[in-house]
């Protein structure tokens, strides 16, 4: 074979380019803050928004917290595709993202739970948080 490439990242065809963000309703931003007091020990949350996108795995929320020692930005997620029992799925994603900073490539942080686990469960839900990196979708080519 004379091109044995393979396309890891194909176009994105699914989502705007540049993400927004929109205000969350009350009702989930309280489950939020209970997740972040019951499983992350924070308490002061300043801003909640969610990911202006259609959601087809996960819900990604930005909040803002503030702390002993200032201004902290996080990512929410919580997994709607998967549930308590298909917890190797979020095993596999969470050791390619090690795998990903072990080699020094730009990948948001997990910020582990209380526990030390890689994810809280709360309810019927399991919820990752992660350090937030600004930034916009991958388009799939090069500008």
């Amino acid at each position: 074979m004379a091109n044995s490439q393979i396309a890891v990242f194909a176009f994105n065809t699914h989502s705007r380019y540049q993400i927004g963000w929109k205000p969350v309703a009350y009702a989930i931003g309280e489950e939020i803050r209970q997740t972040l007091e019951q499983g992350y020990g924070w308490l002061e949350v300043t801003s909640i928004r969610q990911v202006e996108e259609r959601e087809l795995m996960s819900n990604n929320f930005r909040v803002e917290l503030t702390s002993s020692s200032g201004r902290l930005e996080i990512l929410v997620r919580r997994h709607i595709s998967i549930d308590v029992e298909e917890m190797s799925k979020l095993d596999m994603v969470n050791q390619l993202i090690l795998h990903l900073l072990g080699q020094g490539v730009p990948t948001p942080r997990i910020i582990p739970a209380l526990d030390n686990q890689l994810y809280f469960k709360n309810g019927n839900s399991l919820w990752q948080v992660f350090e937030f990196m600004p930034g916009d979708h991958f388009q799939g080519k090069v500008e």
